[in-house]
């Protein structure tokens, strides 16, 4: 349980106009697991964030209404927006962003989980005239942080509509409070947060996004700075931003936390890109688990090294990563590209490249063994996968045209989903046969790959780029240019 400390009387008595009241409903809160922080217990402001510029632009209207609250009580018609709804991932910096907002307006934060109201069904009149009630007791404004609001509809369809009813009331007659509804996007369409009466029922609403390269670079930098880590010259906080695409700012802080614990279980004193790597290769992949036999070790070495070989030979974009054929959770052997350039559309010829590289351990196998396993069987999902979504969804056959299979938006007949499978069926055999050849063709860097993997079990990048280079000379071809670093 979540355990709430109980500001000072002093704090508490710079903020509200009943101080000895205020101290004894903050007191009565916290038994319904909501919280009062004063600005003065808070570390960051919004100068302070790294990112979300546009998040932090929005909510200067918040900033204006603070600073001026008494203007816009006397005239409401000019009030900016007064109530704000954070939506995004768990980790996307929500509460991070209203906690600087506190600070820098310079007021307290009033948190409540609306998971309470599971717990407590029967009082909820009682801690919303609480909140609202400590709010109104504040003339410089607050803030009203209910946090996540999906947890409403749990407590039963009389107590919801109670709810919403009793929070209308609340929202509108409260002209101090600036209201936070923070919950996931599924909590867009709260029926008190677009209930509109009058001026102070402004809304406005934020999607937490992702951070950009730029910022997730910034974040790492600063959280080596916070953990105080001894890192090894091989480490880039360039190449770590790029393999943590997609990841918000407590996902990329729990891998370098996790990477520090890490280390310090295998007894090390210095941090390596290598560590980095194997930690967030086991958040991916999980835990490697006991060895294979002989026999499978060496039909595994020459799957993942057919996955290389088929990306690393067709694409020209394709940047070698790591290979191993160490058995992880649900695979015996695991094949990873390096992160380069930050995409956020891909063109057909990449998604056929994607599928040139799912179907490489396929057509390893078959060059060397004349048959397959079943460790074909994910390969196969993801390739069969890739061609639905560029045909089916996608509209990137010129034959079917820019249709989409769908029973709401878009074609559905029988017809259609025949045809556009056979155009799938002729393409991902067109496609494994082109992958075979890759194979046929460099069957010289398929045999050193493999050897490689049987001696080391794990290589890295660099590491797969001088056994490659050096089959490419045997072979009495140039070798490719180098798009590996020292970080992989």
């Amino acid at each position: 349980m979540k355990m709430f400390h109980q500001p000072s009387n002093r704090l508490i008595g710079c903020y509200s106009t009943n101080g000895a009241k205020a101290s004894r409903d903050i007191a009565r809160l916290k038994k319904y697991y909501a919280s009062v922080t004063f600005p003065e217990e808070l570390v960051h402001g919004l100068d302070d964030l790294i990112g979300m510029e546009s998040e932090r632009e929005i909510v200067q209207d918040a900033l204006k209404f603070l600073d001026n609250i008494k203007e816009f009580q006397s005239d409401p018609l000019l009030s900016p927006h007064t109530r704000f709804l954070l939506g995004g991932a768990p980790g996307s910096g929500k509460s991070i962003l209203v906690n600087a907002l506190a600070k820098t307006a310079g007021v307290p934060l009033i948190t409540m989980s609306l998971s309470a109201f599971g717990a407590f069904p029967k009082k909820i009149k009682t801690i919303l005239d609480l909140i609202f009630g400590l709010a109104e007791s504040m003339p410089a404004g607050c803030i009203i942080l209910l946090n996540d609001y999906s947890a409403v509809e749990t407590i039963g369809t009389n107590q919801m509509m109670f709810f919403h009813n009793h929070l209308i009331s609340k929202i509108v007659k409260n002209k101090n409070a600036i209201v936070f509804l923070s919950t996931a996007a599924d909590g867009f369409k709260v029926p008190a947060f677009y209930f509109e009466t009058n001026a102070f029922s402004q809304n406005k609403t934020i999607t937490m996004q992702p951070p950009t390269l730029k910022t997730r670079e910034e974040l790492i930098k600063s959280y080596f700075k916070k953990y105080q880590l001894n890192l090894a010259d091989d480490v880039s906080t360039d190449r770590l931003a790029k393999n943590t695409f997609g990841m918000y700012p407590k996902d990329i802080e729990y891998i370098v936390r996790e990477t520090m614990l890490y280390v310090a279980r295998k007894g090390h004193d210095i941090i390596s890109a290598k560590d980095f790597n194997d930690v967030m290769l086991t958040m991916v992949a999980g835990e490697m688990h006991n060895k294979l036999t002989e026999k499978e070790r060496i039909s595994t070495a020459y799957h993942e090294a057919g996955h290389v070989i088929a990306a690393y030979y067709s694409n020209p974009d394709y940047i070698l990563g790591r290979v191993e054929i160490t058995p992880r959770a649900a695979s015996l052997g695991l094949t990873q590209e390096e992160a380069g350039e930050e995409k956020h559309g891909l063109f057909k010829h990449e998604f056929e490249y994607s599928i040139i590289y799912s179907l490489g351990g396929m057509a390893a196998e078959k060059v060397i063994y004349g048959e397959t396993t079943t460790g074909v069987s994910a390969d196969l999902l993801s390739a069969n996968a890739c061609v639905a979504l560029m045909y089916q969804q996608l509209g990137m056959d010129e034959n079917l045209g820019p249709i989409v299979f769908d029973d709401e938006n878009g074609f559905c007949s029988d017809k259609f989903f025949y045809d556009s499978e056979v155009i799938m069926q002729s393409e991902l055999k067109r496609l494994y046969n082109q992958t075979l050849d890759i194979i046929k063709d460099h069957r010289i860097q398929l045999e050193a790959l493999t050897q490689a993997l049987l001696k080391q079990e794990v290589l890295l990048g660099n590491e797969i780029k001088k056994v490659l280079d050096a089959a490419d000379i045997e072979a009495g071809i140039e070798p490719k240019p180098d798009k590996t670093d020292s970080a992989t």
